[in-house]
């Protein structure tokens, strides 16, 4: 390499150094949580319930009255029965 060209990647290299020091200093960002829970909440903990209907006719009246009662729909799987799941917070 020509001597101007380690010089111009030697002077990158460090305001790069710079660059990082300066975010890391200038910018208070909390820490990430990755798969945790942060220590200062808890978790929402639910209850769940599934269902399978062969005819449509009495899904909307199951539904509508799980509803009232705090339920609802999460998951709905139509393939070859009706497979309703349903969620609410315990």
């Amino acid at each position: 390499m020509k001597r101007e060209s380690k010089m111009l990647l030697v002077i990158v290299f460090l305001l790069g150094c710079f660059a990082s020091h300066v975010a890391r200093t200038n910018f208070d960002l909390p820490p990430a949580y990755a798969q945790t829970t942060p220590p200062s909440t808890s978790a929402q903990r639910w209850e769940y319930t599934c269902e399978a209907f062969t005819d449509v006719a009495p899904i909307v009246p199951w539904l509508n009255q799980n509803g009232a009662q705090g339920w609802e729909l999460t998951t709905l799987d139509a393939t070859s029965a009706a497979y309703i799941c349903l969620k609410r917070p315990l």
